[in-house]
């Protein structure tokens, strides 16, 4: 639960333009890698001596790494992306089905031989994780991850009914807008990027002068605010003008899907 919250106060931050809400998002987060420096993840944990309750869910690892890349985001400290990745690879050494695919919801227990669960809701949240650590690390071993836990559930879904649409949403549209900070024009493009008429956007803001984080995304930077808008491993050339970005995303959408990997293609009848 206070993964999630962190995740909510860190996009508030900026969408509503309040810097306060992501100090509290990034103290949240840090008292939470705090905890589990002393040990292995656990689902909750006292306050203020931090004793350790039960071991962490599949959700709770799932829900952690988006918020620390969430974090990231905000404020790049390398030591964010290296807990997500540590934590992503434990999610995947403690939780993931060998036989059948997919993870599981809670570790393994000799002691507590009652049958695990593999709910689609978890695993969707999981697949997130990989996807947007893929995004920020480009490790294709995160992408095959996500593929693979896509996989498992491809013959299953339907059973799921409206349950099942957590699982489609691992189709993202990623949309980074880089210009001034707190400029009329980046506020513009922010603006449309958050009203694109499609189910799962996430939008990533970095400052068009920070040359070091441009680069890392791949992008370059113009003389005024652009959007780069990518489905899956497709990008499209940089948008300058937030009146458009809509009806090219729109057509992006339409022209693209069939070219933008397996990932797309796995769920791509839902």
């Amino acid at each position: 639960m206070n993964a999630r919250v962190v995740s909510a106060y860190l996009e508030a931050a900026w969408v509503l333009n309040r810097p306060n809400l992501a100090d509290v998002g990034l103290k949240t987060v840090d008292y939470l890698l705090q905890r589990g420096q002393k040990g292995p993840l656990r689902h909750s944990y006292s306050f203020p001596d931090g004793e350790t309750g039960t071991p962490a869910l599949l959700a709770d690892y799932a829900h952690l790494v988006i918020a620390l890349v969430d974090a990231y985001d905000r404020a790049p400290s390398p030591r964010y992306l290296d807990e997500a990745k540590r934590l992503a690879e434990e999610m995947c050494d403690f939780f993931r089905d060998e036989r059948g695919g997919g993870f599981f919801d809670s570790v393994e227990d000799p002691d507590a031989p009652e049958v695990r669960d593999k709910p689609i809701s978890d695993n969707a949240v999981a697949i997130e994780a990989l996807i947007r650590l893929f995004s920020y690390t480009h490790d294709e071993e995160y992408r095959n991850a996500a593929e693979e836990v896509l996989s498992a559930f491809v013959l299953a879904y339907r059973e799921y009914g409206e349950a099942a649409a957590c699982y489609a949403l691992a189709v993202q549209v990623e949309v980074m807008v880089g210009g001034a900070p707190g400029g009329a024009g980046t506020r513009a493009m922010i603006t449309a990027a958050a009203n694109i008429p499609y189910p799962n956007t996430t939008i990533k803001y970095v400052d068009s002068d920070d040359d070091e984080r441009m680069a890392e995304a791949g992008y370059w930077a113009g003389s005024e605010a652009q959007a780069y808008v990518c489905l899956g491993t497709l990008c499209l050339a940089p948008v300058s003008d937030p009146e458009t970005l809509h009806q090219t995303v729109l057509e992006f959408l339409e022209s693209g899907a069939q070219d933008t990997g397996s990932i797309i293609q796995t769920i791509s009848d839902l």
